[in-house]
């Protein structure tokens, strides 16, 4: 099961990028587990449940913490999510973290 996190400050973003991961998604295999408004939101999240998220999708550019930002915080966890910056193709993105 791969377990999909998005992150972006911008609702209307967020909602396109699901509506996009659903159209790729295989119903038992990949799910989107949790939505974030902010990188700082995301960060506390991961640290609160380390491994509970495979891919991350970040927004590069957001208020406070970046997803860049993020990114880097993101990955210093026990059990690193496969990041994916929103410039990222979703296929490509779904793909690499299987793999």
């Amino acid at each position: 099961m791969l377990r999909i996190g998005l992150c972006d400050d911008q609702p209307d973003a967020r909602d396109a990028l699901r509506i996009q991961l659903e159209r790729v998604m295989r119903e038992d295999e990949e799910e989107i587990v949790y939505e974030f408004s902010t990188g700082a939101g995301a960060v506390r999240w991961l640290r609160k449940h380390p491994g509970e998220i495979d891919l991350l999708f970040l927004d590069v550019e957001m208020p406070g913490v970046s997803g860049m930002e993020a990114a880097e915080l993101a990955i210093h966890g026990r059990h690193d999510p496969c990041v994916a910056h929103r410039a990222v193709p979703v296929m490509e993105a779904v793909t690499a973290a299987v793999l």
